[in-house]
C-alpha cells in the first residue's frame, strides 16, 4: 500500500462471529453478533508520531452503523441481477469481458434507492456519496443559480468528469462545468462513481474521478410520477411530474423510449426569517481591541452575535470625521448612533439609535423604515427553479453483429434568487451645499470646518439585485456497435451539443447615473438649469443644462428615494454564453489470445472533440458602470485529439494464495490545440486471494486541461467587501479577474490500494477498505480576492502581494487583480470504508417475509495540503471539508411495502487550520473560537403498493427527521453565510409525498 513517503500505514483486524445467548432474546430474533478488534495506525517517519485513525471502538461503531444502513453499491458497477455470462460495461474501464472486476473503486446507487428516497434532482444524489462535496449554486453572480455540479474529494467540479452512459456531457456554464440537473432523473438506472483517477480511460477532467449516470434505455412500458414537497417552514415547495414510455417494434429488433419532465420549486427566498438559527446576526470580524504582541486577552478575530454595521445605515450614517456617528432618520432628522461593543471599521456588536431602536444594519436583517419596528429578512436559502426536459432514444438491431442507435435531449431551465441590495458602505460623499441636509447639520459642518461628509447608506429603498440564470440545452448523438467474429466488438459515436446560458442581474445599479443623481445642489440664479425654479434641487451635472436628464435624488434620511427615482438609476445587466461541442469516438475491444492464466483482453480507441464558446454582454457591463457583474465578453475554442489502449492481462490462476491475479493497464495520448500533447496512464492490479478476499491497487497519471474560461476570459469586474489583513478592517474593494492563455494542463498522480472482503460463511455481506492519495501538480488556480489578501499577509505568499493596489494616502486597498496560474500543488489522502449486507427478514423473525438491505459508506480525509508561493496550507477539517463524512441506510422491502432509514454524518470542522485560539491575546492570526460542530441527520422514506392497483404505489419521505439545525459559520461579509458548507442541511425538516405508476 503506497502512502505518503514520510508516513507508514498499518492495519490490524481480528473479526470474530458468535451466536448470541441472551435470556431476554430468542436466538431466532438476532442471528449474529460481530466482535471486531483492530486499529489503523499512521506513523510519521520524520517525527515518530503515531496517530490512531480508527480503533476498535470506532470500528465497532462503523459496523454498528451497518446495522442501521443502503445507498450505494460499491466495488463495481454491474447490476446485481446481471447474468454471469453477460458482457457488462464497467464504469472506469473500456474492457467488457465477462466477470471483469475493475481494480479501481466504484460506488453505485441503484434505481430502486432513488425511487425509494424520492429523488427529484441530481443534487440529492450528492448527499448519498460521502466522497462528494455537495455543491449547489444557490446564489451566484457567475454561474447559474441552482446549478448542481459534482465535486469529488473537494478538488472541484472541474476535476470531476460527468458522463452519461459512459460519454461526456457538454458544459452548461462558461467555466466548463455541467449542471447535472439537465439529465433525466426518471430514467436513471444507476449512478456509478469512480473514486480514483480515470483520465487514461476517459480523458481530461477525471483527476478526482468520474460520475457516470447510466440510463435505462431499454425500458418497455408506461410509467409516471407526481411528487410534491415542502419544508415545515412552508417554503422550498417543489413539484415534479414525469412520464416515460418505451416500446419494442419489428419483433423486438427495434426499441424506442421517450421521457418528459416538468419540475418547479418555489425556493426559500427570505427563508432565514423563518429559521431561528439563521437570524441571529452572526459575523466574524477583526477585533478593534487587538494589539499585536500585547497580552490583553484580545484575539485578532472574534465571532460575534447581533452584528451591526458601522459604515452604513438605512438613511445614511457619517462614518468618519468630527461628525462621525451622525445618522439620518425619518424626514432626514439627525440623530446620534449609540455604538455597541467591539466597534470596528465595518462591524460592531449591538448598538442602537438614540431612541433605543435597532441601528438598522443587522447582518441578517435590516429595517426599511429605519425605525427598527419591522425587520426584513432578505437571505435566500434556495432559488426559484423550473425545468422542462424531453429525452428520446431509439435503437435497432439489423443483425446479431450490427446495431444502431440515436438519442436526443432538450432541456430548458430557469433559476432566480435574491443576491444583495445596492449598498454604499462608507463610500458616499455628501457636500455641504446639498439642499437636503438639515440646517443644524450644515451649521455643525461649518463650525467644524468641513465641507463634505463621508457617509454610508444601505439603500433599502433601491431594492435588491435579483439573479436569473437560464439554460437552453439541446444535444443529439448517434452511434453503431457490433461484433467482429466471436471475440471482438466495436462501437462508434457522434455527438453534438449546443447550450446557451444567460445570466441576468435585475435591479443592478448604474453607478455612473447614481453618482450624478446623488450629487445635489440648489439651482442657482445664474448658470443654473433652465426650466427649474431658483433654489430647487438639481444635479450638479445639470448646471448650464450639461446633463438635463439627471434626476436629483435625496439620500438624506430613510425612504427618501421614490420608486421612479430608483428605476432611473437601476437596470438589468446581462451576459450570455452560447457553446457548441462536437465529439466523435470509436472503440474496439476483444480477446486477441489466451495466456497461461486465461484470456487477455484489449481495448483501443480514439476520440476527437471540438468545443467553442462565444460570450456577449450588455454595453454597460462592457463599460464597467454597473455596481456589480460587469462581465466582459470573450471567445475561444479548443480542439482535442486522443487515442488510448487498455489491457486486462491475467497473471496467475488457481495457485496457492492466489485464485486469480490480473493486471489492468491503460495508456492515452492527448493533443490539445491550446496546450500541446500529453500522456496519461493507469496501472492496476487485482489479486483474488480466494473466494472471500480480493486486493486491488492502482497507480495513475491523470490530467485536467485548462477550460476556455481559464484561457481566454476577458475578466469580470466587481465591488465586494473583503478583510484587509494589514489594517485589520473590512471594507468594499474593487476587483477583477481574467484568463491566462499560457496555462498548461494540470497533472495528478493518484494511488489507491484496498481490500474487498465477501465472506462465504455469510452470504450477502460485502465489505471494502480503500486507501487513496492524490498529488496534483501545476494546479490551475484563480486566486480568489480574499485568498490574495490572506496569502500576502497571513501565509507568507509574497508573490501575491503584486495583485494588491493600495491608496498611497490612506493605505487602503483600492484594487485587487487576479488571473489563473499553474501555481498550486495539492496533496490529499484518506481512507474509504463500505459495508453492504442483504439478508431475508426471516433470519431475524420468521414473521418477516421481506428482505433487509444494509449499507454504510464512510470517507475519511487525512490531509488536503495546498502549496502556493512556497507556503503550504492544510485545509482538511475546515468548513467545506470535514475529516469524516458518512452515510448509513437500512432498507426493508416486501412485494407491497418498502421502508428506509438513512443516517448521514458530517464531521466537526474549524474555521481555519491556521487560526490560533489564544485566550491571552496579542497573538497574530488568533481567534476567540475556532470550532464548528458536527451534525447527524436522519431521513425516513417508504413506499406502499395501493391495494387492488398492483401497478400503482404511493411514496413519501421525511428528510432531516429531527429538524437538526446546521452550525453557524460567522462569515466576514455584510451578510455572512449561515453554515460552513452545503454538506449541512439548511432547510430543516422536509416532507415529500408522491404517487408512481408502472405498467410493463
Amino acid at each position: 500500500m503506497k502512502v505518503h513517503p514520510e508516513r507508514h500505514l498499518a492495519c490490524r483486524f481480528n473479526i470474530g462471529v458468535t451466536r448470541p445467548s441472551f435470556a431476554s432474546l430468542d436466538s431466532s430474533h438476532v442471528r449474529w453478533l460481530f466482535k471486531i478488534q483492530g486499529e489503523i495506525i499512521m506513523t510519521s517517519a520524520r517525527t515518530g508520531l503515531s496517530v490512531t485513525l480508527l480503533n476498535s471502538a470506532a470500528l465497532g461503531a462503523l459496523v454498528a452503523m451497518a446495522v442501521l444502513p443502503p445507498v450505494a453499491h460499491a466495488q463495481q458497477a454491474p447490476a446485481a441481477d446481471a447474468p454471469s455470462s453477460e458482457q457488462v460495461v464497467v464504469t472506469g474501464s473500456h474492457i467488457t469481458t465477462p466477470g471483469f472486476e475493475t481494480p479501481i473503486p466504484v460506488t453505485s446507487i441503484s434505481q430502486q434507492f432513488l425511487q425509494t428516497t424520492g429523488t427529484l434532482q441530481t443534487d440529492t444524489i450528492e448527499y448519498q456519496i460521502p466522497q462528494l462535496i455537495p455543491r449547489v449554486g444557490f446564489q451566484s453572480a457567475q454561474g447559474s443559480p441552482g446549478a448542481t455540479t459534482f465535486n469529488l474529494r473537494n478538488l472541484g467540479a472541474n476535476r470531476t468528469l460527468l458522463l452519461l452512459d459512459g460519454r461526456r456531457v457538454m458544459p452548461t456554464s462558461y467555466d466548463g462545468t455541467t449542471d447535472a440537473n439537465i439529465l433525466p432523473v426518471s430514467l436513471i438506472k444507476r449512478v456509478d462513481t469512480v473514486t480514483g483517477g480515470a483520465s487514461a480511460a476517459y480523458g481530461s477532467d477525471a483527476v478526482a474521478g468520474v460520475v457516470n449516470i447510466v440510463l435505462d434505455n431499454n425500458f418497455v412500458g408506461l410509467k409516471g410520477r407526481l411528487q410534491v414537497g415542502e419544508t415545515q417552514y412552508h417554503d422550498n415547495q417543489e413539484a415534479d411530474l414525469t412520464t416515460t414510455f418505451g416500446t419494442a417494434f419489428d419483433d423486438g429488433k427495434g426499441h424506442f423510449v421517450i421521457s418528459g419532465e416538468i419540475y418547479t420549486n418555489g425556493g426559500a427566498n427570505a427563508g432565514v426569517a423563518r429559521r431561528h438559527w439563521a437570524n441571529q446576526g452572526y459575523a466574524s470580524v477583526p477585533n478593534p481591541l487587538f494589539v499585536s504582541g500585547v497580552a490583553n486577552g484580545q484575539p485578532q478575530t472574534i465571532l460575534i452575535k447581533n452584528a451591526q454595521n458601522t459604515n452604513g445605515s438605512n438613511g445614511g450614517l457619517v462614518v468618519s470625521g468630527p461628525l462621525k456617528g451622525l445618522m439620518f432618520g425619518a424626514g432626514g432628522a439627525p440623530q446620534q448612533i449609540a455604538y455597541g461593543t467591539f466597534v470596528g471599521a465595518t462591524f460592531m456588536q449591538g448598538g442602537s439609535f438614540a431612541n433605543g431602536k435597532s441601528a438598522g444594519g443587522n447582518t441578517s436583517a435590516f429595517t426599511p423604515g429605519g425605525t427598527g419596528d419591522h425587520e426584513w429578512q432578505f437571505s435566500d436559502i434556495s432559488p426559484v427553479l423550473s425545468r422542462q426536459s424531453l429525452y428520446a432514444h431509439t435503437s435497432y438491431d439489423f443483425s446479431d453483429s450490427l446495431s444502431v442507435w440515436a438519442q436526443a435531449m432538450v432541456v430548458s431551465q430557469y433559476a432566480g434568487t435574491l443576491v444583495t441590495h445596492n449598498l454604499d458602505l462608507g463610500s458616499l460623499t455628501v457636500h455641504i451645499d446639498n439642499p437636503f441636509l438639515p440646517a443644524q447639520v450644515v451649521s455643525q459642518m461649518t463650525a467644524n470646518h468641513v465641507t463634505t461628509l463621508p457617509m454610508g447608506r444601505l439603500n433599502p429603498d433601491l431594492g435588491f439585485n435579483y439573479a436569473i440564470g437560464t439554460n437552453n440545452y439541446v444535444s443529439w448523438s448517434a452511434g453503431a456497435n457490433g461484433k467482429l467474429g466471436s471475440d471482438w466488438t466495436w462501437d462508434a459515436t457522434a455527438q453534438y451539443g449546443a447550450n446557451r446560458f444567460t445570466f441576468k442581474l435585475e435591479n443592478n445599479r448604474n453607478n455612473k447615473l447614481w453618482q450624478q443623481d446623488i450629487d445635489v445642489i440648489s439651482n442657482p440664479a445664474v448658470g443654473g438649469a433652465s426650466g427649474v425654479a431658483v433654489g430647487q434641487p438639481i444635479c450638479r451635472s445639470n448646471l448650464a443644462n450639461a446633463n438635463p436628464n439627471c434626476v436629483p435624488i435625496n439620500i438624506i434620511g430613510v425612504n427618501t428615494i421614490t420608486p421612479a427615482q430608483a428605476a432611473s438609476v437601476t437596470g438589468t445587466s446581462w451576459n450570455a454564453w452560447p457553446q457548441e461541442s462536437w465529439d466523435f469516438a470509436g472503440n474496439i475491444q476483444g480477446v486477441p489470445f489466451k495466456n497461461w492464466a486465461g484470456e487477455v483482453s484489449v481495448a483501443s480507441g480514439f476520440e476527437v472533440r471540438r468545443l467553442s464558446l462565444h460570450g456577449v454582454a450588455d454595453s454597460n457591463s462592457i463599460a464597467q458602470i454597473w455596481q456589480t457583474n460587469n462581465t466582459q465578453p470573450f471567445s475561444g475554442q479548443q480542439e482535442v485529439e486522443e487515442g488510448y489502449v487498455e489491457t486486462d492481462f491475467p497473471l496467475l490462476v488457481d495457485v496457492p494464495f492466489a485464485k486469480q491475479v490480473g493486471f489492468n493497464g491503460a495508456f492515452r495520448y492527448t493533443n490539445y490545440s491550446t496546450s500541446g500533447g500529453t500522456e496519461t496512464w493507469k496501472l492496476g492490479l487485482n489479486w483474488s486471494v480466494n473466494d472471500d478476499v480480493r486486493i486491488r491497487a492502482t497507480n495513475s497519471r491523470d490530467l485536467r486541461a485548462p477550460t476556455l474560461n481559464d484561457l481566454f476570459s476577458a475578466g469580470k469586474n466587481g465591488n465586494s467587501q473583503f478583510t484587509d489583513r494589514l489594517l485589520n478592517q473590512n471594507y468594499n474593494i474593487r476587483y477583477t479577474a481574467g484568463g491566462n492563455p499560457d496555462l498548461a494542463p494540470e497533472v495528478g498522480i493518484t494511488n489507491t490500494a484496498g481490500v474487498v472482503y465477501t465472506p462465504s460463511w455469510l452470504p450477502g455481506l460485502q465489505t471494502s477498505v480503500d486507501y487513496w492519495d492524490i498529488n496534483l501538480h501545476k494546479g490551475i488556480v484563480l486566486i480568489q480576492q480574499q485568498a490574495v489578501i490572506d496569502g500576502c499577509y497571513l501565509y507568507g505568499q509574497t508573490g501575491l502581494c503584486s495583485f494588491i493596489t493600495r491608496d498611497p494616502t490612506t493605505n487602503r486597498i483600492t484594487f485587487l487583480n487576479g488571473a489563473p496560474f499553474n501555481t498550486s500543488d495539492i496533496a490529499l489522502d484518506g481512507v474509504d470504508f463500505e459495508v453492504d449486507y442483504g439478508f431475508p427478514g426471516s433470519d431475524i423473525w420468521s414473521a418477516l417475509s421481506g428482505n433487509f438491505a444494509i449499507r454504510t459508506v464512510w470517507a475519511y480525509s487525512d490531509n488536503f495540503n495546498t502549496t502556493q508561493q512556497g507556503s503550504t496550507v492544510n485545509s482538511v477539517g475546515t468548513g467545506s471539508d470535514p475529516k469524516w463524512r458518512g452515510l448509513a441506510t437500512i432498507t426493508y422491502s416486501t412485494d407491497t411495502v418498502t421502508a428506509a432509514l438513512t443516517y448521514r454524518y458530517a464531521g466537526a470542522t474549524v474555521y481555519n487550520n491556521s487560526y490560533v485560539v489564544a485566550p491571552q491575546g496579542g497573538v497574530p492570526n488568533s481567534i476567540d473560537q475556532n470550532d464548528i460542530g458536527s451534525r447527524s441527520y436522519f431521513n425516513l422514506s417508504g413506499e406502499y403498493q395501493i391495494p387492488g392497483l398492483p401497478n400503482w404505489r404511493v411514496f413519501g419521505s421525511v428528510n432531516n427527521l429531527l429538524n437538526t439545525a446546521p452550525p453557524i459559520n460567522a462569515g466576514s461579509a455584510f451578510e455572512p453565510t449561515t453554515t460552513s458548507s452545503q454538506i449541512y442541511d439548511v432547510f430543516g425538516r422536509t416532507y415529500n409525498l408522491g404517487v408512481r405508476f408502472n405498467y410493463d
